[in-house]
């Protein structure tokens, strides 16, 4: 496999015009104490509005108000204890069969969401609460290759565009009724935008990646998927690997239930072959490297 590009372990800031919120941003530097020395990764929609919208000045489709911060623990004692640091700092947990819940004094919501040495397997958590299951697919690989993004003299690490895209993946396939309607449309906005903030040079004759318009008939959503599929290989383990190629093998070309591919059609004004074949375009990136992904 060739050595990642530039892409990775890129450093990032806000724009004056789009600073990060006042609540988000005191409550990011009152987290900063339990964040330094642990292996922390921003994830989910706020992370996507850190480096689409705030760094690129790209309209997000929706605002979100949550913060989801993955931290790296090796048991649960050690969870725990993270959790205990937070209410130290007066940080509160109004949900408390949702340990991973809480809340600033200012109203700031954040989720603190374990990975690491507490999983069973390199795929899931088991939380020893109530028993339920939760996948961490890739979050491992979201950290190791985390962005920078300095906003106010915070550096915080963000989870990587390429990790944003199959994290959503695994958390649709996961839990298809709780994230209908959402995790699809926003895989279509990050692969829709993905060239615009990996840097669309790359697809240019000189560029890094310049195979890929000629793969794709010089179609731009599909290249910029492309591109996304080729930089999800390059991070993620083989075992995590194996289990998106499995997903996106049904959701491109499968014959049974398709749900992202269902949903991403709404962004195609229900062309359901165009859902598809976008999706394949990604597939296409992702499986062209030459290691077994079980096809």
């Amino acid at each position: 496999m060739r050595k990642p590009p530039s892409e990775f372990m890129k450093t990032i800031c806000a724009k004056p015009s789009n600073p990060l919120e006042s609540a988000k941003l005191e409550t990011l530097k009152r987290l900063q104490p339990v964040m330094k020395g642990r292996s922390t990764v921003l994830v989910g929609a706020f992370a996507r509005d850190m480096i689409y919208g705030h760094a690129c000045g790209i309209d997000c489709p929706r605002a979100t108000f949550d913060i989801d911060i993955s931290v790296g623990v090796a048991s649960w004692s050690d969870y725990r204890q993270v959790c205990a640091d937070l209410i130290q700092l007066k940080f509160k947990n109004l949900n408390p069969p949702h340990t991973e819940k809480f809340t600033d004094a200012n109203g700031q919501e954040v989720d603190l969401l374990p990975f690491g040495g507490l999983a069973e397997d390199e795929t899931k958590i088991r939380w020893p609460d109530d028993d339920s299951v939760w996948t961490i697919s890739g979050i491992q690989e979201a950290c190791d290759h985390a962005w920078c993004f300095q906003s106010e003299g915070l550096k915080l690490r963000v989870a990587p565009p390429c990790a944003l895209i199959y994290l959503k993946f695994f958390a649709a396939n996961d839990r298809p009724e709780d994230r209908k309607g959402k995790d699809p449309r926003d895989i279509y906005f990050l692969l829709k935008h993905y060239a615009d903030v990996t840097g669309r040079d790359r697809l240019l004759s000189s560029g890094s990646d310049a195979d890929v318009m000629p793969k794709t008939e010089g179609d731009q959503l599909h290249a910029a998927a492309w591109l996304a599929g080729r930089d999800m290989r390059q991070i993620l383990s083989a075992t995590s690997a194996k289990v998106l190629a499995s997903i996106l093998r049904n959701e491109a070309a499968g014959q049974s239930r398709c749900p992202i591919a269902r949903e991403i059609t709404t962004c195609f004004n229900g062309d359901f072959a165009k859902a598809r074949a976008l999706l394949q375009a990604l597939r296409n990136g992702f499986e062209e490297s030459p290691e077994d992904l079980n096809r």
